[in-house]
């Protein structure tokens, strides 16, 4: 049984859910907490760069954002944000960013180097080693939608919000696409080369091949572009962090509780 709920405040609220009684009573009822928030935390680095400052300008538009400009330093420590967008950087991006997608948040990443480099932690890599190469034929190329059922072009189906593909690239970079297995096209370029691909491991990380810079492409002044980086961060969040305090447990298992410090014997 799938059921909406709609919530006019945030802070966190108490359910029960329950099925109509049986001989086996003891597991008609499931409860939680639920926490309804009022905005996502989002981290980007690079703001100083061409991509980091439209993708700012697109951040501070949505009055859902909250807005936290990381440092080299955190992208070492663990992060306290629901996603993270890196404009700059080789892909050694530390432990905080495999932390991060390591717990169930998104990653948006731009390739900056001819070579990027993976990021190793005691998870693995957060960004596979790989090469891109820079497109310099400047031919101008425009964008597909490769994956039209996700749930981020949902707001795009009646035409409302406009073509989110709208716009021209004269930049781009190349890259094996046998480089991500795994991975989902969710745009392409005309000619078939990934303009976004998602990786779920088990978060979700996007290499994001759309350069924003004035010089590469017109596809930051286009409304759409705002309603679509939304869109995305929004639909991501269904691979949020599934902690052990979520767990489920049923009628008849053992459950055991280890203290993170010694108890006392008084």
């Amino acid at each position: 049984a799938i059921f909406r709920c709609r919530f006019t405040a945030s802070g966190e609220f108490p359910c029960q859910v329950t099925l109509s009684e049986d001989a086996f009573s003891g597991d008609n009822r499931r409860w939680m907490i639920l926490p309804i928030r009022d905005s996502l935390r989002i981290g980007l680095y690079g703001a100083e760069t061409a991509t980091g400052r439209a993708w700012k300008r697109a951040l501070q538009a949505l009055d859902w954002v909250r807005l936290v400009q990381l440092t080299p330093d955190e992208l070492q420590t663990e992060l306290a944000c629901d996603a993270a967008l890196l404009a700059d950087g080789d892909g050694r991006t530390g432990a905080g960013i495999a932390g991060l997608l390591a717990q169930g948040g998104t990653v948006v990443w731009l390739p900056q180097t001819n070579r990027a480099t993976a990021s190793r932690s005691p998870g693995g890599a957060a960004i596979p080693d790989i090469a891109f190469q820079p497109d310099l034929s400047r031919k101008i190329h425009r964008l597909q939608i490769a994956k039209p059922d996700d749930e981020m072009f949902a707001i795009f189906e009646n035409g409302e919000y406009g073509d989110p593909a709208r716009g021209v690239f004269q930049f781009r970079w190349l890259f094996a696409r046998t480089a991500f297995p795994h991975a989902e096209t969710i745009l392409a370029y005309d000619d078939g080369v990934p303009a976004l691909l998602r990786v779920k491991q088990p978060g979700f990380l996007y290499i994001w091949n759309l350069p924003l810079d004035a010089e590469s492409s017109d596809w930051s002044r286009q409304a759409e572009y705002v309603t679509l980086l939304g869109e995305l961060l929004l639909s991501s969040r269904s691979g949020r962090r599934n902690s052990p305090e979520a767990e489920d447990a049923f009628p008849g298992q053992s459950l055991t509780w280890k203290a993170e410090q010694e108890i006392p014997a008084a």
